[in-house]
């Protein structure tokens, strides 16, 4: 069972990864008429698209799951309509060696007294538009928590670190590429 669960963290871990780089590709395909070189790149690219959608889903459909997954399987549609399996399965080999870095990881202090308080309220039933003017803690929302708030399902916190891990990944594996690249001294 406990093998089941961790398959299925990492799946949906991994589509994440790939949906986000699919609205890259799309982005950077839309100006340049070419995809980037590396998913990791792509990656980068989706979150200029992914963070305002996040945005207005929270604010016109609040916690709504199918909402969610159907952004999540556009990115993908976006994604296997660009990339070939031989451009991205390094990656995929590569998130599942630092797979390991998202288990044992622990939030920091002022994680349950500030940033899970201020998902928690962006995905309460109403959404209020100038929660700022409530209490000083909510003038500095972080655009990340917004992505974070589409991994919030019914009180159930276990895949809200996925997307800071994954940014953290797309870094580690875009510098990878980077060091390993031969014309790159």
């Amino acid at each position: 069972m406990l093998l089941f669960k961790l398959f299925n963290f990492y799946l949906i871990t991994l589509l994440s990864y790939f949906s986000i780089a699919g609205y890259g590709a799309k982005l950077v395909k839309t100006f340049e008429k070419s995809i980037p070189k590396s998913v990791s790149e792509s990656f980068f690219y989706g979150l200029i698209l992914v963070l305002p959608i996040c945005v207005l889903k929270i604010s016109f459909f609040n916690n709504n799951i199918e909402i969610t997954i159907l952004i999540f399987l556009i990115g993908l549609f976006f994604f296997f309509h660009n990339f070939k399996f031989k451009e991205f399965y390094l990656d995929t080999i590569i998130l599942f060696a630092i797979y390991i870095g998202l288990l044992i990881s622990k939030t920091h202090e002022d994680f349950y007294y500030y940033h899970l308080q201020f998902i928690r309220e962006i995905n309460n039933d109403q959404f209020v538009l100038g929660l700022a003017v409530a209490d000083i803690k909510y003038i500095y929302g972080s655009s990340v928590a917004y992505l974070q708030s589409m991994y919030f399902f019914n009180e159930d916190y276990k895949y809200i670190h996925v997307p800071i891990f994954l940014f953290f990944s797309s870094c580690l594996i875009f510098f990878i590429f980077q060091a390993l690249d031969k014309k790159n001294t």
